[in-house]
């Protein structure tokens, strides 16, 4: 939210939440659903360390590696196990 709207963001509120560190592929294997991660909250890791440029590489990041599925899905490639999560949830 901080890359494309960072005026809907209160700081000061994200600054006073607590860190949910988190393993990301152990932790998303041990959760039944996306509800088990975190504190219940919606937010994993430190948003009191977040920033603009942190959002805009990441948001960077994921365009990146998400344009190239798209890309070679419209090459004809079969990109689905990349796609999903549901893996992560059986």
């Amino acid at each position: 939210m901080l890359a494309a709207r960072p005026r809907l963001v209160d700081m000061a509120r994200a600054t006073s939440l607590e860190p949910m560190p988190m393993e990301f592929e152990r932790d998303l294997r041990a959760a039944r659903d996306f509800r088990d991660l975190g504190n219940g909250l919606g937010y994993t890791g430190n948003p009191g360390g977040a920033s603009v440029a942190i959002g805009r590489r990441l948001a960077s990041r994921y365009a990146r590696a998400y344009g190239d599925l798209v890309l070679e899905h419209l090459a004809g490639k079969d990109v689905w196990d990349r796609l999903t999560v549901r893996p992560l949830f059986t």
